[in-house]
């Protein structure tokens, strides 16, 4: 495998920040050389694809000058009262002022909700608060049971950002409010001097030059890990790097989180970093390996945290006296088993509709499945 370094940059989940800030505010333009668009990547570290975020022309959105209640983010959707089918959205306020996101678009009962874009818009503007916001073209404002879960999905990652969900009616001049426990009716108010605002869209990729999918690295068990690694020094100092897969399994990164072992004391850390790194680097799952130590309790906190993040842990493996422990052959992942076994994989074999990081948001017509199943 090819490796592709920028040895000038230096970057780790510790100094993460400076880089995502750059990377706020070139969101709407990132179009090539895919070089100037790559995170810093240390040496050792490669990857073949990154997702950006793009500016959508289509929308025709207008917003208060401040947003300081849930009216004044209804507001902003007024437009939205006029589509037959069913659209999702995040808002991101900081400092009053909005950042729209768009999920997905749906059809007449349901909308895709992209969980995983959802968490990097949040990573990157670091915003004060959090809106989700879908409509309904059915008129009833009342949430069904999936937007209720998809709900409580986003609350557990964003905790207290994350506000109460609004869901858009038709032209009523009114609005529904809910959270995973209650809802209930806004009534929207005009707005003076409205200002024009920006829709995003988490929905493009740019390629290395050279990337060949037919070509990647593919793992199916712990020999397939061990065989990379062979190919690539650990050191004598102790460290844990993660693999990025994509559905079918292909190695689409490698990353080193700088952590000389996992604790539960850096694990949550940990996720979000690795979390960026999926999110951004084409990715749906992670192995992380090394020489590093792997508490076997913070090993299964990592797989919880990135579970909420709708990404699949499918090993952690590391040397010990030269040999190769792996924690999903030995059942503390999944079942004990020496082939990996994934939604992704499955995905992969099923073809690109069933989309497993995907959830859906309803109305009462009677769709109910989520996420995605």
């Amino acid at each position: 495998m090819q490796n592709f370094n920028n040895p000038q940059e230096n970057h780790t989940f510790q100094n993460d920040e400076n880089n995502k800030e750059v990377q706020q505010k070139d969101a709407d333009n990132r179009i090539s050389p895919f070089e100037n668009r790559l995170p810093g990547l240390k040496q050792g570290e490669f990857s073949y694809v990154e997702r950006v975020f793009t500016q959508k022309g289509h929308f025709g959105y207008f917003a208060p000058e401040r947003i300081e209640s849930p009216e004044d983010v209804a507001y902003i959707f007024n437009r939205l009262e006029d589509e037959a089918v069913e659209n999702s959205f995040a808002v991101y306020i900081k400092n009053r002022q909005p950042v729209i996101q768009h999920l997905g678009m749906g059809n007449f009962n349901s909308a895709p909700v992209n969980i995983p874009a959802i968490i990097e818009g949040a990573d990157r503007i670091k915003p004060d608060q959090v809106y989700f916001v879908h409509n309904h073209p059915s008129g009833n404002l009342a949430p069904s049971d999936a937007d209720r879960k998809v709900y409580a999905v986003l609350k557990a990652v964003l905790k207290e950002k994350l506000q109460d969900g609004i869901i858009i009616n038709l032209r009523s001049g009114k609005y529904g409010v809910f959270n995973e426990f209650k809802n209930h009716i806004g009534y929207k108010a005009n707005r003076e001097t409205p200002v024009p605002v920006g829709i995003f869209s988490f929905d493009k990729q740019v390629f290395d030059k050279n990337f060949n999918p037919e070509k990647i690295f593919r793992v199916s068990s712990s020999r397939d890990v061990a065989a990379f690694i062979s190919g690539h020094r650990l050191g004598k100092r102790d460290k844990m790097n993660f693999l990025v897969l994509n559905r079918s399994l292909g190695i689409m990164g490698n990353f080193i989180s700088g952590l000389t072992e996992l604790t539960g004391k850096n694990v949550e850390k940990l996720a979000r970093y690795i979390a960026s790194r999926v999110n951004t680097h084409g990715g749906e799952a992670v192995i992380t390996y090394g020489n590093a130590r792997q508490e076997e309790a913070a090993v299964n906190l990592l797989k919880n945290f990135l579970g909420l993040r709708e990404i699949k842990l499918l090993d952690a493996v590391f040397l010990q006296n030269n040999n190769l422990i792996s924690y999903a052959d030995n059942g503390v992942l999944a079942e004990k088993s020496c082939e990996y076994h994934s939604e992704a994989n499955r995905s992969a074999r099923d073809g690109d509709d069933l989309i497993w990081s995907y959830g859906r948001v309803h109305d009462d017509s009677g769709y109910r499945r989520f996420p995605g199943r």
